[in-house]
């Protein structure tokens, strides 16, 4: 059984991580491709030095102009800034995440 996660590291430079995961809906070989593919599309974006919350706005409206198929791909990507510790958190076509620090929960 393949599955339909995927995950990448993106390093873009002046202290700047990218951390995405994406879930292709279902699970087998198409699944595993709408993820990967989604991520490889996410990193060119990236990589080319647009915002991040432009480029996953761009991902999530290529993906839908791609296919007529009922297919999808969730993203959740995690911007690390190394220099000042900070995380932005983005997502698209999942369910909120919840960080939650001792007693504290952050949406």
């Amino acid at each position: 059984l393949i599955s339909g996660d995927s995950y990448s590291t993106i390093e873009l430079g002046l202290g700047k991580i990218a951390l995405a995961i994406s879930d292709g809906m279902g699970n087998g070989e198409r699944a595993h491709y709408e993820s990967k593919e989604t991520l490889a599309l996410l990193q060119k974006i990236l990589q080319s030095g647009i915002e991040e919350k432009v480029a996953i706005k761009s991902v999530n409206s290529i993906l839908s102009l791609r296919t007529t198929d009922e297919i999808f791909s969730t993203l959740d990507l995690a911007m690390i800034d190394l220099k000042n510790a900070a995380a932005k958190f983005l997502k698209i076509g999942s369910t909120p995440s919840f960080i939650k620090r001792g007693h504290q929960i952050i949406k």
